[in-house]
């Protein structure tokens, strides 16, 4: 914090400090005259705050040294003791992050409020993600609110209704996908933008391998993703059982193990969630 000595100008008894710089006031002096009995003089003072700090508040709180009068300190009666500081709030910008998501082949992906929150972060302690904005569009699919498409930039989303965001990969498409997007605390957007990378990828049965009477059936999924392992004895009709749950690993595969006896036809598949 910077120290900073400061002349001051007093005029109608308010005492008038200002500094540009910003840092803590201090090292005021001077001669004010005499004051009649019963008169005061206010010292007050202005900080402007320059671009890039990190600074989250100032507080009006300061000391008085001197003798023949008494020092009355700042007293907000907000906050319920004798004294307190009125504390000032210097409204800090967002910064963002990319976000990572991965996408099932042919299938919607939703988004959820937690997601966004990862890749947000404020100094302002108790600011967060309030307003959502989409700056670019994906190239392999369509960004949806609701049940309508998004195809005009930017486009604002309040917080509540970012659970209504989905992503829908075009018919067929795999691999990268992205699009841009910028938020902010309710006051304020982050400086830079960051963008939603998005991995699409298939879901299919790579292998069955018999072991014993009974088989091992190998999927490929989205890494980290849990899975619901289904049979079916009855296909193409009804039920789908499950029978398990699973998480693939960083490759995105996973195993199910289904033992003997086993009918003479039974069917597998995974479902997420």
């Amino acid at each position: 914090m910077k120290t900073i000595a400061i002349p001051f100008a007093c005029a109608l008894g308010i005492l008038t400090c200002l500094s540009a710089e910003g840092g803590t006031v201090s090292g005021v002096s001077g001669a004010v005259g005499n004051l009649p009995a019963g008169k005061a003089i206010i010292f007050s003072h202005a900080v402007t705050i320059a671009g890039g700090t990190s600074v989250t508040d100032i507080s009006s709180q300061g000391t008085v040294s001197g003798s023949n009068f008494s020092a009355v300190l700042t007293d907000d009666l907000a906050v319920g003791g004798a004294t307190d500081p009125t504390v000032t709030g210097v409204q800090q910008v967002p910064a963002l992050t990319g976000i990572l998501k991965w996408v099932t082949k042919d299938l919607p992906e939703s988004f959820a409020v937690p997601e966004f929150d990862a890749g947000f972060s404020d100094l302002n302690v108790g600011d967060a993600l309030q307003v959502l904005r989409i700056t670019s569009l994906p190239s392999k699919g369509v960004i949806k609110q609701g049940a309508v498409p998004i195809v005009a930039i930017p486009v604002d989303i309040p917080r509540a209704n970012i659970a209504d965001l989905s992503y829908h990969p075009d018919e067929n498409e795999e691999g990268a996908d992205s699009f841009g997007w910028n938020a902010s605390d309710g006051a304020v957007f982050a400086a830079a933008g960051a963008s939603v990378n998005l991995t699409i990828t298939g879901i299919n049965v790579l292998t069955i391998t018999p072991v014993g009477l009974g088989f091992d059936i190998l999927f490929s999924g989205i890494p980290g993703r849990s899975y619901r392992i289904q049979s079916n004895d009855t296909f193409p009709t009804p039920p789908w059982v499950d029978r398990t749950t699973l998480s693939a690993d960083p490759q995105g595969r996973f195993t199910f193990s289904d033992a003997a006896p086993l009918p003479p036809i039974r069917m597998y598949r995974s479902v997420s969630p």
